[in-house]
């Protein structure tokens, strides 16, 4: 399925077969996605339990909240697209299609 590996705070993603698919960085509680050439595909950013999504170019592309183990995901609207409990990843099961700023 694939792999990660966190060095000097730059986590990098991989497939089965070993190349490099993606990387994401934090700094300040921002976090920045780039693909394997380098380049941003997009951000996240955690305030008050809320998560914020956002394309390479800062735009608000969606959000996310959990409570009591529940995640709910909305568009850059505010309108409920999706959950999701016990840890699953968005864009597995929770009605949500994965978006290109998610590195996995």
């Amino acid at each position: 399925t694939g792999s990660s590996s966190n060095l000097g705070g730059i986590t990098q993603y991989r497939d089965a077969m070993g190349s490099l698919t993606g990387s994401s960085s934090n700094l300040g509680g921002i976090t920045q996605y780039r693909d394997a050439m380098g380049n941003l595909t997009g951000s996240s950013s955690n305030l008050g339990g809320i998560t914020q999504y956002r394309d390479a170019m800062g735009n608000l592309t969606g959000s996310s909240n959990s409570f009591g183990g529940v995640t709910q995901y909305r568009d850059a609207m505010g309108n409920l697209t999706g959950s999701a409990s016990g840890g699953s990843r968005p864009g597995t099961n929770d009605g949500v299609k994965r978006r290109p700023w998610w590195p996995f």
